[in-house]
């Protein structure tokens, strides 16, 4: 005659399995959020070093934000004159793979049907710090770019070049007026004390007004579009290419910054301890 399990048997290794599910179900999501962020942190190591070549095959000048003119056929054309070539499109012949731009932290910016590479170097999840390595001028037309030269940053080792920004597929402010006249909000994240830098465009804010873009707190409304999906932390590529983590805080360091303050109030209150600012 077979011994069959009884009830109280069957509930208690019912039980026994709930209780393993439930403590391993968190510790495969742990694992899965930190290979995510591996990832990324892959990603942006290797937009830095693709920076750092197309850098060394132009007089050692960081790459500009974005460029009017050019004839690339996946740069932004707006009309007949007027065409713009984001800091992504530039240094795409380095990169190789335009599914770099992509984070696995974040929503999927690719759709049936893309252009891949056009939208790839358009909507890409990582932000370049043009405040300092690739200002935007104000207030005369057209607006100049001016990147800067990679001898002229001081602590390679500290200043912020890329980090993770939000989501923006469908979502870009643009400005034009007149063929080469005008800019748009393609890739960037701002540094926290922009708005108080002279003679900067800045599109976004560290702070309560959000920005230009509508966003939510966690894709940066709060933080210059700087996105912490990593578990309240985001990679950062410095300019000496290489990467790390960092949350809110560490990455404004150096500054009043709050959640709560006006951006138009954030200023830079430890130069030493400031990672965006290339002078220092």
């Amino acid at each position: 005659m077979k011994k069959a399990f009884t009830l109280i048997e069957l509930l208690v290794v019912i039980a026994i399995i709930a209780i393993l599910a439930a403590i391993l179900f968190p510790v495969f999501a742990q694992a899965k959020q930190a290979a995510k962020s591996a990832s990324s942190l892959s990603n942006l190591k290797q937009l830095g070093t693709a920076q750092v070549m197309y850098s060394a095959d132009v007089d050692d000048m960081f790459v500009p934000m974005g460029t009017w003119g050019g004839n690339d056929p996946d740069a932004w054309a707006l009309s007949a004159t007027a065409i713009y070539t984001t800091w992504m499109l530039n240094i795409d012949p380095y990169v190789k793979s335009v599914q770099m731009q992509q984070s696995p932290l974040s929503q999927n910016i690719f759709q049936a049907n893309d252009i891949v590479r056009r939208v790839g170097t358009r909507f890409g999840h990582y932000g370049y710090n043009y405040t300092y390595l690739s200002l935007y001028r104000c207030c005369n037309w057209p607006s100049p770019v001016t990147p800067i030269s990679q001898t002229a940053v001081a602590n390679v080792a500290k200043t912020v070049m890329f980090t993770e920004r939000y989501h923006q597929r469908g979502t870009f402010p643009t400005y034009y007026y007149g063929p080469n006249v005008g800019w748009m909000w393609l890739g960037q994240v701002d540094a926290p004390d922009c708005y108080t830098v002279p003679d900067v465009w800045c599109g976004a804010g560290w702070g309560t007004d959000g920005t230009l873009a509508p966003l939510q707190e966690t894709e940066g409304k709060l933080t210059g579009g700087v996105a912490f999906r990593a578990s309240g932390r985001t990679p950062v590529t410095h300019t000496d290419t290489h990467v790390s983590k960092q949350a809110p805080g560490q990455l404004a360091a150096g500054t009043n910054w709050t959640r709560t303050i006006d951006p138009g109030n954030v200023i830079v209150t430890n130069q030493q301890a400031y990672q965006w600012e290339s002078r220092f």
